[in-house]
């Protein structure tokens, strides 16, 4: 009923409207846009007003600039896809004070994706994975993570799916999750 792209873009949508409806309170030094480093064998992504750098590995992975709106259009929004290995990492930058806690964030999300007639997400767990609060879920039958960490001021949201459903889909998000390096910048 609903293929992969087509609930990858309501999903940008629909998530992209709950930051934005948080987002109203956001200060103006948020207003500025991500900034993306690519190195050779990895990207760094951080805001000139954060006080963090997100580092992921480079491996196929290219940066995506999906025109949905919603969240796409948050200039703190990013999006990168890697063909081969049917990864797709995409988020946002925000204030930490907009974190409303993963269990109220996916409350949020869960009343988005009813409104926006997306299909009900199954097998929807939470954990605590290092300094990330995860949640996993299968939409469309497609394997899904939030994963939230706030840190020296800054809320990361980062959506990690796969293209495609296996039986090992969970731990593959949660390897690269593992991947995936926060840091405070240097002084």
């Amino acid at each position: 009923m609903f293929n992969g792209i087509f609930k990858w873009k309501v999903f940008i949508i629909v998530a992209g409207i709950t930051l934005l409806v948080l987002g109203c309170a956001t200060h103006s030094a948020w207003k500025s846009s991500v900034q993306i480093t690519e190195l050779k064998n990895s990207y760094i992504l951080t805001l000139p007003t954060s006080s963090v750098t997100l580092k992921f590995p480079k491996g196929g992975f290219l940066r995506a600039e999906p025109k949905l709106g919603g969240g796409s259009a948050n200039p703190r929004y990013f999006n990168f896809q890697d063909k081969k290995t049917g990864l797709i990492i995409s988020g946002w930058f925000e204030p930490e004070e907009l974190y409303p806690g993963i269990h109220e964030l996916w409350k949020n999300d869960k009343k988005s994706f009813a409104q926006s007639g997306l299909p009900i997400p199954q097998n929807v767990s939470f954990e605590k994975q290092s300094i990330w609060d995860v949640i996993f879920y299968s939409m469309a039958d497609l394997p899904n993570m939030r994963a939230n960490c706030v840190l020296a001021g800054t809320w990361i949201d980062l959506h990690i799916s796969l293209r495609s459903s296996s039986t090992d889909s969970d731990t593959r998000l949660s390897e690269f999750l593992s991947l995936v390096k926060v840091e405070i910048k240097p002084k």
